[in-house]
């Protein structure tokens, strides 16, 4: 499900350099391992919330365009204990455009949980010890929907007391 290109934020800079290989993919709502890639894995809804708002490319207050560069390092501030200070690695960036982020997600992120169509973060945690990142995904659309049930492999249903149905929730997948 998840071969293919991806856009990526690094998620623990502390670790080495980029490597393609075996990971562990994670989603950012599930409880991770306590040796995990995140100081600090609560603040994943903010960072959901950041990859859900479609900053890059638009324009900011600051001046300019919101760059990958801008939220990689609002993700760093909100993910690590020590954000690095070489920001050498980020292109182009801007301390206003990125805090406008950062200020944005802390403000307006608390609790986000992403919906049908939007994006969710997977955490991908090398095997080796690389540096792990988050890529996002669409969460898929699932279409709760019910039935009335008066059969069983052509057996008749037996319904219990009263009742001439049995009502049950099913997913389309």
């Amino acid at each position: 499900m998840l071969d293919g290109p991806y856009d990526a934020e690094c998620v623990d800079a502390d670790r080495g350099r980029l490597h393609y290989g075996p990971a562990n993919a994670y989603s950012s709502y599930e409880l991770l391992p306590p040796s995990g890639p995140i100081e600090y894995a609560e603040n994943l809804d903010l960072v959901n919330w950041i990859i859900n708002q479609g900053f890059v490319g638009t324009s900011s207050n600051c001046g300019g365009a919101y760059t990958y560069g801008d939220m990689q390092w609002a993700i760093w501030q909100l993910l690590e204990d020590n954000p690095p200070v070489d920001h050498s690695s980020l292109g182009d960036w801007s301390l206003c455009r990125a805090q406008e982020i950062l200020s944005a997600a802390i403000a307006n992120g608390e609790g986000f949980v992403p919906g049908c169509g939007e994006a969710i973060g997977i955490i991908l945690d090398p095997v080796e010890w690389r540096q792990p990142v988050i890529i996002w995904i669409e969460v898929p659309c699932v279409a709760d929907e019910t039935a009335w049930g008066g059969d069983y492999f052509g057996m008749p249903l037996e319904f219990p007391g009263p009742n001439w149905a049995i009502y049950f929730a099913y997913d389309i997948q």
